[in-house]
């Protein structure tokens, strides 16, 4: 259990294991407004809305409670993981919105994916819980690689400023010369 939780306390991988449950779990809740449209629906673009609108809606607000169990709450104390910050309500929007506005930018490859394959699936007769399912999934698994690369890009990036900044000399001011010195004899 402790590798486990040593494991999870790494950023990369909560991260994407917060998205991925959170994808899941969102999916699970957006196929109740995606059944409960055969009571009212069968265009396909209403029921591409319906999914695009309760999926969206649930991540976002599922991810925002996972990043803050996995990082804000005192869990990593057990494990000897505890971080000073934890407590601090703006360390976490701060982070969670980081990582929000991130998947933002991949959004259009996500919903591109997970709306034009579920559409695909309808067009062929796939019920639609079962082609919002093969799209999200589809989706999620696409950005999750590409999202893992940039953060991994990022995380290189900032070692690499650190150690600059760390093997930099100290800059210190210069002595005016005398003969410059108004005044000076």
């Amino acid at each position: 259990m402790d590798f486990l939780a040593r494991l999870y306390a790494k950023r990369i991988v909560n991260v994407n294991v917060n998205i991925v449950v959170a994808g899941l779990l969102a999916m699970l809740l957006t196929l109740i407004p995606v059944h409960l449209s055969h009571n009212f629906t069968h265009n396909h673009w209403a029921i591409l809305g319906i999914t695009f609108l309760s999926d969206l809606i649930f991540d976002v607000l599922i991810y925002y409670a996972l990043h803050w169990l996995a990082n804000h709450t005192r869990w990593r104390h057990t494990f000897g993981l505890d971080n000073p910050e934890v407590s601090r309500p703006a360390v976490f929007f701060r982070d969670a919105t980081i990582i929000q506005a991130q998947r933002a930018a991949l959004s259009p490859i996500l919903y591109s994916i997970f709306l034009g394959l579920q559409l695909y699936l309808l067009k062929q007769d796939v019920p639609r819980e079962w082609a919002a399912v093969a799209g999200l999934s589809s989706g999620i698994i696409c950005t999750r690689v590409l999202h893992t690369i940039w953060m991994i890009h990022i995380d290189r990036q900032a070692a690499r400023k650190a150690a600059q900044s760390e093997a930099a000399p100290p800059v210190r001011a210069k002595t005016p010369d005398p003969k410059h010195i108004e005044g000076a004899a």
